[in-house]
């Protein structure tokens, strides 16, 4: 959106991959936590999408950009057991969803502070 403007919307939400259904994304059966990230910004054509979590690969001149940051994002979500997607379409922005498995819920069992005076 460089140069001409637009909007970044973000959204936050509860996600369910249930076991009998097909993921077009690849994304396994489970709870999630899923934030899209929506542009307005030109879109991307399709050879484009195809290798932006590749590392160093990018479309910016040089001096603007190493074409890490989106590998990274990748690489950071899979360490976490999560997914990224994004969808795209020349001239309609773009829309980037990262689903991260839920942790359950745990109560606390104890404090996190130690009383020093307890100690001595």
């Amino acid at each position: 959106m460089e140069g001409k403007g637009g909007s970044i919307d973000i959204e936050l939400s509860d996600f369910t991959v249930p076991p009998s259904e097909v993921n077009p994304h690849g994304v396994e059966p489970g709870l999630y936590m899923r934030m899209e990230v929506r542009d307005s910004g030109v879109g991307m054509p399709s050879h484009v999408i195809e290798r932006i979590f590749d590392p160093f690969f990018t479309t910016k001149k040089t001096g603007e950009g190493t074409g890490l940051g989106l590998a990274v994002v990748q690489d950071i979500v899979k360490q976490h057991r999560g997914y990224v997607t994004v969808e795209s379409e020349e001239g309609k922005g773009s829309v980037f969803t990262i689903y991260l498995p839920r942790i359950p819920e745990e109560p606390a069992t104890g404090s996190v502070f130690q009383d020093e005076a307890a100690e001595t």
